[in-house]
């Protein structure tokens, strides 16, 4: 068996002493094998569900397999195919008094909601920000309550209940809530997440707006690291230089003019909106080179990409980032004429296929590997890449986060380069301007976690003695 990190060896403690849990280690700490381990010494039969994103999904398989332990990917064309493969699975598997792994992405659970009142002996949620939405189906199927009419039971009964995440608050402290309750229904003393945020929030002046109370960001530290198991890089010795660069380019003058009407006049063509929301978005795209329907208008930050790959990263392999897929497509055939080898993850493309991608790319047979964000930011190892380019960002400081780590890796000495290409005067500044906010933000407040869950296990230590 593969030994174990030190700091997996003190997570595998933590969870001895519990039977559901949270591990928040940040990404590339080893979570999926230390709950693995925990399995192997807990649960000699059994069934255990794993809901996890399907780009995480490959990883599990990976380590199982490593492990030699038995899964079963919960596949099928339909809701009734994917239940009937899994009860089939889960009736083989009792017979045998096996202990036997269920893989399973959310949004197939979420098509597939009766598979929760299935007798399972664990459930585990990977990337568990996927249910930090209170009014979100999934959330609903994960943790009980009715969406659209529907009731659904939730995991409450499965006497095992973990959760596992590198960054559990992305966007505030609110963001625990639905995650910890997984874990320990009645968190915090409240029973659901309105009342959580009623009993330690107040609204702000900003519609949509809640600001903590005074003592508030406290006891929810306090609550987390007393149910959670937290870890970051930097506590075990573990980190990497990161380097951040912006290259900002100068517009077109009939974009910049485009760009100051719609900002003025909340109007593209026939269409309008009164909402900025939208207006933010159609100048984001604008300030990639699109129009709001999609059209191409500009390449000056594809030259910029190019100018890169085939100059100071001609020798390094890179990761490029796209919020939208009418830029990567673009990018793609500015790329092919310009002779940089490179592939493309999205969403359309399969989950077998990625994995097949991910091989080649790390083994050095193309230079550039172009990635969606949003399907992208999870499970991927891009990590022989020591650069990723943002051709754009998503407001979303989750999505930033999980996807510059994706070049991480534990033995890695060397810095890792971040380029951002930022259209000069344009919403790519306001959105890299905001992401830089939320990363200290965000940082901060799980470096408070981390304190106040090492204080408390200091206590505990001299308890015992």
């Amino acid at each position: 068996m593969r030994k174990l990190m030190d700091h997996q060896e003190d997570a595998l403690e933590y969870l001895r002493g519990r039977s559901s849990g949270a591990l928040f280690m940040e990404m590339r700490l080893g979570k999926t094998l230390t709950m693995i381990r925990w399995a192997q010494e807990a649960w000699p039969g059994g069934l255990i569900l794993v809901v996890a994103p399907l780009t995480v999904l490959g990883a599990w398989q990976e380590e199982l397999d490593e492990e030699g332990e038995l899964w079963v990917d919960v596949e099928g064309d339909n809701v009734d195919a994917r239940e009937a493969n899994v009860l089939e699975s889960a009736r083989v598997a009792e017979r045998c008094g096996k202990r036997v792994w269920f893989l399973i992405g959310y949004d197939r659970l979420r098509a597939t909601f009766r598979l929760t009142v299935i007798p399972w002996t664990a459930v585990i949620l990977d990337e568990s920000t996927r249910i930090r939405n209170p009014q979100a189906m999934i959330t609903r199927v994960c943790n009980g309550g009715t969406h659209n009419r529907v009731r659904y039971v939730g995991f409450d009964h499965v006497p095992h209940r973990y959760v596992l995440s590198g960054l559990p608050a992305p966007e505030s402290a609110l963001d625990f809530y639905e995650q910890m309750r997984f874990v320990k229904p009645n968190f915090l003393g409240v029973g659901n997440f309105f009342e959580f945020r009623a009993k330690l929030w107040q609204p702000g002046q900003m519609p949509g707006e809640w600001n903590p109370q005074r003592g508030a960001l406290s006891r929810v530290k306090s609550a987390v690291a007393k149910h959670a198991h937290v870890v970051r890089r930097a506590d075990v010795g573990i980190t990497c230089e990161r380097v951040y660069e912006t290259r900002r380019i100068t517009m077109p003058p009939a974009l910049r003019r485009a760009s100051k009407t719609l900002e003025e006049d909340f109007a593209w063509g026939d269409r309008s909106t009164r909402w900025r929301i939208v207006v933010q978005t159609w100048l984001a795209e604008l300030a990639g080179g699109f129009s709001p329907e999609g059209k191409f208008m500009s390449a000056h930050k594809l030259k910029e990409l190019v100018n890169l790959l085939l100059g100071e990263l001609r020798r390094e392999q890179t990761v490029v980032w796209f919020r939208y897929i009418p830029e990567m497509e673009r990018a793609a055939e500015v790329l092919a004429k310009a002779g940089v080898s490179f592939k493309r993850i999205h969403g359309g493309v399969p989950a077998v296929n990625r994995t097949g991608i991910l091989r080649e790319f790390r083994a050095g047979r193309f230079q550039a590997l172009l990635i969606q964000i949003q399907c992208g930011r999870y499970g991927l190892d891009c990590s022989s890449a020591d650069t990723a380019i943002y051709y754009s960002n998503s407001y979303s400081w989750e999505d930033r986060a999980q996807s510059e780590d994706r070049i991480f890796h534990p033995r890695k000495t060397v810095p890792l380069l971040y380029v951002d290409l930022v259209s000069r005067n344009s919403a790519d500044e306001d959105v890299v301007r905001a992401l830089r906010g939320k990363r200290v933000t965000a940082a901060s407040f799980m470096m408070f976690v981390r304190q106040f869950y090492r204080a408390r296990c200091g206590h505990e230590a001299e308890d015992g003695r």
